[in-house]
């Protein structure tokens, strides 16, 4: 880390000795007489005038002379747009010091002004720069007033001043023409420079390649740009000079160092405004902060359109969380053993099989994932034997064990796993027209992994799923090679690509197994989202809320809020699916469309349900895993009351199913139901040795209860699914009967740990008029003054 010093910089140093020599090499024609004092020449300070807060604020100040009074010196600045102020109205100032950047406090009083540094970024600026000594200045800063229109610091201690002038630019939007829609579709337009204004407008030439930075509007609302090596796609929406950009479907290839292309798609990313300066089109960023300068650049049919293939996750997730370009071995230790060999060089990561016949060998990396979507590019071998094997290791919870996607010489995709010891075959060597086996060719290779089940892609096509339940935790990924023969073969990587997925969503081309959900019309002029997947839709905004069904692919819906993580959406659904008519859908899988301009409300997420502990299945027993997390109910419809919720991956023992065969009956603990019965749907669940369990009979409804609805702004609440009310705070209380999903009942009452609320009920169920419902399945209003009420005495 570079280090703080205050001496003279070379470049004033530099200039204040030329100016001395200059002023000492004039030629008298006769030996000028001694002086009296040997007190040097002072240097003429000007008179300053007063400056109010709002004459320093709202400008950018650059640094242009500075006079010093010992010894006497005057010297110029000779990149003041190097050194600059700004001072913030709210007591903050920003500073950029050449190559670095600062951010400080300051305090005006009068003409008194003093500067307190805050972070400052410590780069080594080059032997020329002065930004030790500018910042150091700015601490000694004590008084500020206006000189001949120049902004004038003076110095503690009257050691000087220093002079500063107005920046040029203020807007970077001022004085743009309008621009129509005609004028701007069907143009190919070209990316030839940004300017920006943070810390003071500085235009960089940036583009070195502006044909490989193009943009095309077109009169369908749509827009496709190339961006080096990529092709973009997207939407936007021009009102006025009002210009939104969302880009959606993108390329993903590996282009060489220095490529813009990752930069250029954030920008657009930020457009928010547009209008043409002469013949030159003006995209403005989000706040004017910086400005990308575009120009006709002739004929549109340079642009292809990138393929979109259906149900290839990279096209809808967007961009990646974690991209490995293999600039460096930062994150690989790469190995010379007899089985293999591996190298990192020129961005490709290589990895050579010796020749040991039958045999794998695996290089890991440190990431440990667990829920994720992640593609590799690779250089199919030009030489190999059609069974040499080749692919990813993922989910390795150490060195020696793990799941192996990979493929082969002869274009065949296959999946297994290694326990340590042995192989156990998940899909067979498996033949796909998807995978392209020309020697050289380049292949994505997908691998899509969420709980127990494994999606795999080539090129974006969908493959299969596997359902397994061996490593289900985070663990490591690597690449692994496997020669067939004693013939070595080389494979080559380009690129890893990552993305952690939040919840969990199918191919669209896979068997859809959770029931789709009827989402309402939207409103017109209310923000919604559009599902970009086949999105699981829950009841909470996190995976450990239920899911209650599935929004497809292609759905709209009103979005109502967003959580306060800023990770998943809250959505309208029907009052039939969750009481309170709000579920959740995580936020990557959705295009939000916002009319309204306005942030999204923050909504405060439900409690966590319930969770169910089950008693510990026997040995080769019936058994029940959980897939999601399940709801339990008293019976196997879903208008019988919810006992709790089982997180994903718990197992229990499973004694019986439905008369339908569509639930089954699980041992839940005697504490829990008296019977140790409880009630899931198949569909959340994979079972092992369930052949010929007893059907079980549908037990008898609960009665429903009926209550009126409370007054407006009373304390109430609304039920986000069918409850029982018991008579006390717990199930060794006897149930009263149920309420629907939906239902609205006035709460009088809480128990002292705040997970029951005490509601009315009629005289006729409970001499008290009270029932109890829990607290982690409603939304509940207006109680934050209801009495604490003690629990009636367990029967």
């Amino acid at each position: 880390m570079a280090q703080k010093s205050h001496h003279r910089s070379k470049a004033l140093t530099l200039l204040l000795a030329i100016i001395l020599l200059v002023s000492a090499c004039g030629a008298p024609t006769t030996e000028p007489e001694p002086t009296a004092t040997s007190e040097p020449t002072p240097v003429p300070e000007p008179v300053l005038e007063t400056m109010s807060p709002a004459e320093l604020t709202g400008e950018t100040w650059q640094w242009i002379s500075l006079i010093e009074t010992m010894p006497a010196a005057q010297s110029v600045v000779p990149d003041p747009e190097n050194y600059t102020l700004t001072f913030i109205e709210d007591g903050t100032v920003s500073i950029k010091a050449d190559c670095n950047v600062a951010m400080g406090s300051y305090e005006l009083s009068g003409n008194q002004l003093t500067i307190s540094l805050g972070p400052t970024t410590l780069a080594e600026c080059g032997p020329d720069s002065s930004y030790n000594q500018f910042l150091s200045f700015l601490e000694q800063a004590a008084g500020v007033g206006m000189a001949y229109g120049n902004l004038v610091i003076t110095l503690a201690d009257e050691a000087g001043q220093m002079a500063f002038q107005r920046a040029t630019v203020s807007s970077l939007a001022a004085d743009l023409t309008p621009v129509t829609e005609d004028e701007l579709v069907d143009t190919l337009w070209q990316w030839i420079s940004l300017v920006e204004t943070i810390p003071k407008p500085v235009f960089h030439s940036m583009v070195a390649e502006p044909w490989n930075y193009n943009l095309v509007f077109r009169t369908d609302g749509t827009f496709i740009a190339k961006a080096d090596c990529n092709q973009l796609m997207g939407s936007y929406e021009l009102l006025g000079s009002q210009l939104r950009l969302e880009p959606d479907i993108s390329t993903l290839a590996a282009c060489d160092a220095g490529s813009s292309y990752d930069f250029y798609r954030s920008l657009l990313e930020l457009v928010d405004g547009v209008g043409m300066r002469e013949e030159v089109l003006v995209l403005v960023l989000a706040n004017d902060t910086r400005i990308m300068n575009f120009v006709n650049g002739g004929e549109v049919s340079e642009i292809e359109e990138p393929q979109v293939i259906e149900g290839d996750p990279a096209a809808f997730l967007g961009t990646p969380d974690g991209t490995e370009d293999f600039n460096n071995e930062k994150n690989w230790t790469t190995f010379d053993s007899p089985c293999f060999k591996s190298s990192i060089i020129w961005g490709q990561f290589i990895m050579t099989a010796k020749g040991i016949p039958q045999t794998l060998c695996w290089e890991v990396s440190w990431s440990q994932l667990d829920n994720f979507y992640l593609e590799t590019t690779y250089e199919r071998p030009e030489t190999c034997d059609p069974q040499d094997r080749f692919g990813m290791l993922f989910r390795a919870p150490d060195n020696n064990r793990g799941y192996l996607y990979g493929v082969d010489c002869g274009g065949n995709y296959s999946l297994s796993i290694w326990d340590g010891q042995s192989t156990t075959v998940l899909v067979e060597p498996t033949n796909s027209d998807a995978i392209l086996n020309v020697p050289g060719e380049n292949n994505r290779l997908g691998l899509l992994t969420f709980g127990e089940n494994i999606s795999l892609y080539a090129n974006g096509v969908y493959l299969e799923t596997v359902t397994d339940f061996t490593f289900l935790d985070q663990g490591k990924i690597g690449y692994f090679v496997r020669a067939a023969q004693e013939t070595p073969f080389t494979v080559r990587y380009n690129q890893l690509l990552l993305w952690a997925l939040e919840d969990e969503f199918y191919p669209p081309i896979a068997v859809q197994p959770l029931p789709p959900i009827d989402i309402p019309e939207p409103d017109p002029n209310v923000p919604t989202g559009e599902a970009r997947v086949n999105v699981n839709v829950r009841t909470g905004p996190s995976m450990l809320f239920p899911v209650r069904g599935v929004a497809e692919q292609g759905d709209m819906g009103e979005v109502q809020g967003i959580s306060p993580d800023g990770y998943w959406y809250a959505v309208k659904v029907p009052t039939t699916v969750v009481g309170t008519g709000t579920a959740w859908v995580a936020k990557d899988y959705v295009n939000l469309t916002n009319p309204t301009g306005q942030d999204l409300p923050v909504i405060t997420p439900p409690l966590l349900p319930t969770l169910i502990s089950f008693p510990a299945p026997p040995s080769n027993s019936p058994q029940a895993t959980m897939r999601e997390p399940a709801t339990l109910r008293s019976g196997p419809t879903l208008e019988f009351p919810v006992f709790g919720v089982a997180p994903t991956g718990s197992r229990a023992e499973v004694v019986g199913e439905s008369e339908d065969g569509e639930w089954w009956v699980l041992r839940l603990p005697t504490s829990l139901v008296s019977d140790g019965r409880g009630w899931v749907a198949k569909v959340y669940t994979s079972a092992v040795n369930v052949g010929g369990v007893t059907v079980i009979k549908t037990p008898e409804l609960p009665k429903n209860i009926s209550a009126a609805a409370p007054p407006s702004g009373a304390p109430s609440l609304i039920t986000r699914d069918v409850m029982h009310v018991r008579s006390g705070p717990g199930n060794q209380y006897p149930s009263l009967g149920k309420v629907g999903i939906g239902t609205i009942i006035a709460v009088v009452g809480v128990s002292p740990d705040k997970e029951y609320y005490v509601v009315n009920v009629p005289k006729e169920l409970n001499q008290s008029g009270q029932g109890w419902i829990q607290a982690r399945f409603v939304r509940a209003e207006n109680v934050s003054n209801v009495p604490v009420v003690q629990p009636p005495p367990v029967p």
